[in-house]
């Protein structure tokens, strides 16, 4: 024991002579490179940071003075700065909606605009059915696109210029991934009445389309070029820890949002009276109205009018649940004996040895059985059941009811009856005659944005193409194609985007394998088999009817 309490002793001398004493809540002075290795807490996570500095001209002029300090972060921690505050935790809670409610802002829509659009994503969050009608619109084009040249046709084609320009414009293009990125676009200009969006254009990492807060944007106007003009509430830096965005978390930082909005911001701390509303450069940001133009001033959710049928599609489910509920339910009736004579209430049983067995009773029936003790003959009460054939009736008119009145197709939604092929097949081209008045003004809004940015003299056009009408749209551009129109049409609308396809032709053609890609000779590329397929008009509705279930099929010559 002796010798174990000398090397605790020489080993506790050893620890304490080579570290130096230090003052109890003051760091040790020879601990600098420890200190500087330390990161916080709010550095390993994504963060603020300098990487929207641009490597131009234009940050000369700033007046924002940017930490000496380079911290580099990839773009996707750049865009989660964006769309959230590292040390903000928010919970969301949504107000019980009823159809008084809802009626009540309704009355006056410019006072609770705000409510309305939380009750339409409250809608989006809670049903199913508003959920699938909004992404049915917005996910139903393909988002195939292609790019055109605007020639001037009295001057001589300068191909080599030419195909700079356009190699250079379907790069950027390539970056972008419309298929996503319109398609929320266009979900939240329905969800909210209205999208506004701020573009940061990261060089050849790509573009992002950063969605502003709409309860803290309005339309300013439009430009001479016809594209709204966007404001921003300034004092949405105000909100919570908002600030953080435009003045880094602590000071330690700068902004990571756009100078466009670090300047407004230092103006508006400045000027709160007359700089409240920043007026966003139109060449940097995305607009989309989901109503009409008129409309701007108070742009609100589009599918507003459905929202008490929706709301009676969920009352009706609470009935048919509540009315299942109840025709499941027994009762038991417990008699008690009673004894001969004229005496009222006098019972055989005493009153204690009853609640004994009633204990027991309850303790072994099922949470859908009661039990009772009366002094009545035993027996069982059913709850009848009801007509649930008019009850589910009921329900099924309510959910038509919402589709009858924002115009979607019920079959494609949601499942609904059955119809022939030309009744869905029109009324999904009258659905999607709405979602290309949207996907036209998004056209319209990036080629502007293209214009300005140092891609003018190109058009990008999406195929009129969704995933209903795929094969019958690709069959008319195969056939425009053979006739002499451009065959890029063609391959885009297979999926391609333009620089996949120049890039697979090219390939293709240098690397000689087309010249091993012969079809065989056969019946099938020498000449037509069979006859042509009638279209829809052409036959009558009994031959719709055979064609739709297929009953031709069997009799078709075997080739």
């Amino acid at each position: 024991m002796e010798e174990q309490k000398d090397i605790l002793k020489s080993t506790h001398s050893s620890t304490t002579s080579t570290q130096p004493k230090r003052k109890r809540g003051r760091p040790p002075k020879n601990k600098v490179e420890n200190q500087q290795s330390e990161k916080k807490s709010y550095e390993i996570e994504s963060r603020p940071t300098e990487q929207l500095v641009k490597d131009n001209n234009e940050k000369n002029n700033s007046k924002i003075n940017y930490s000496s300090r380079t911290r580099m972060v990839n773009f996707e921690q750049y865009k989660e700065l964006l769309l959230q505050n590292v040390s903000k935790n928010k919970s969301k809670n949504f107000i019980q909606y009823t159809k008084a409610l809802i009626k009540q802002y309704l009355q006056n829509p410019l006072q609770n605009k705000d409510k309305i659009r939380n009750l339409s994503r409250y809608l989006f969050r809670a049903s199913t059915l508003y959920r699938k009608i909004i992404l049915y619109y917005a996910c139903m084009p393909l988002y195939n696109y292609y790019v055109t040249e605007k020639i001037d046709l009295t001057k001589s084609y300068n191909a080599t210029k030419s195909m700079k320009s356009y190699n250079a414009i379907i790069q950027k293009l390539q970056l972008i991934n419309f298929k996503s990125d319109f398609a929320q676009i266009i979900a939240l200009a329905v969800l909210d009445g209205a999208y506004y969006g701020f573009v940061y254009d990261n060089g050849d990492k790509g573009l992002f389309f950063h969605a502003l807060d709409p309860q803290y944007c309005k339309i300013k106007g439009k430009n001479e070029a016809g594209q709204w003009l966007i404001g921003f509430d300034m004092s949405y830096f105000s909100q919570g820890s908002n600030s953080e965005f435009v003045d880094g978390i602590n000071g330690d930082t700068t902004g990571c949002w756009d100078d466009v909005f670090v300047n407004a911001w230092k103006e508006y701390q400045s000027d709160k009276q007359n700089k409240r509303w920043a007026i966003l450069p139109p060449e940097r940001t995305i607009c989309l109205l989901a109503g009409l133009d008129d409309e701007f001033d108070l742009p609100l959710p589009f599918f507003l009018g459905i929202y008490t049928l929706l709301m009676d599609c969920e009352d009706y489910t609470n009935i048919m649940a509540n009315k299942t509920a109840l025709e499941n339910y027994k009762l038991l009736v417990s008699k008690i004996p009673m004894m001969d004579g004229d005496n009222i209430d006098d019972f055989k049983l005493s009153l204690e040895l009853t609640e004994v067995f009633q204990d027991m009773i309850d303790e072994i029936l099922p949470e859908n059985v009661g039990a009772v003790r009366s002094p009545m003959d035993l027996d069982v009460v059913n709850f009848e059941k009801s007509n649930t054939t008019s009850d589910t009736d009921m329900l099924s008119k309510s959910i038509k009811n919402v589709f009858d009145n924002c115009g979607a197709s019920q079959l494609v939604v949601s499942g609904g009856s059955s119809t022939n092929s030309i009744g869905l097949k029109q009324s999904i081209a009258n659905d999607s005659s709405l979602t290309f008045l949207w996907v036209a003004r998004l056209e319209s809004n990036f080629n502007y944005w293209l214009s300005q940015n140092g891609y003018d003299g190109f058009m990008l056009q999406f195929h009129r193409q969704t995933w209903y009408n795929r094969e019958d749209y690709i069959k008319e551009i195969k056939e425009s194609a053979t006739l002499g129109n451009n065959p890029l049409l063609y391959l885009t609308a297979l999926g391609q985007t333009p620089y996949e396809v120049e890039c697979g032709l090219r390939m293709s053609m240098n690397s000689g394998i087309r010249d091993l890609l012969i079809p065989l000779k056969t019946t099938y590329t020498d000449q037509s088999n069979g006859k042509e397929e009638k279209s829809d008009s052409e036959i009558s509705d009994a031959g719709i009817e055979t064609r739709d279930k297929g009953k031709n099929e069997g009799t078709k010559a075997n080739g």
